[in-house]
């Protein structure tokens, strides 16, 4: 998107909107599948096999275990997806913008040092033009 000449917001936008369906089925879709490890929901398959009675029972000794386990996974999964959908495209146009910025400073000037901190401090054109600084 961005090859075409599109802006980078705007490429993030489609990018995000085109990868927001695949990542939050497939969270939800363990996340879901996960529930009824968390909460211990016990199915004796034996017993639905012979008489078609699933016999569900909650908590075993096996929850001790299990359920920490699930729990941890279900959290973990839900964090990261909120940082695959939302952090990771901000981090991306920050990074972009300190790219563009070390960029054109450095085309500027040699001092390698002079243009790291120009695009740690995150002046653009306009404010440069501003304090007539180019």
């Amino acid at each position: 998107i961005l090859r075409r000449g599109s802006p980078v917001r705007l490429a993030v936008r489609e990018g995000g909107a085109v990868r927001f369906t695949p990542v939050i089925l497939t969270a939800v879709s363990t996340l879901l599948g996960l529930v009824p490890l968390a909460i211990g929901l016990n199915v004796d398959f034996a017993l639905f096999l012979e008489t078609w009675n699933p016999g569900f029972s909650f908590g075993s000794d096996n929850t001790a275990f299990w359920s920490p386990l699930a729990s941890a996974i279900i959290f973990g999964l839900g964090f990261s997806t909120v940082m695959t959908l939302v952090v990771v495209p901000c981090m991306y146009i920050l990074q972009y913008g300190f790219k563009a910025r070390f960029r054109y400073a450095r085309s500027r000037d040699k001092n390698i040092l002079w243009a790291l901190m120009f695009g740690l401090i995150g002046s653009t054109k306009v404010n440069l033009k501003r304090r007539g600084m180019f």
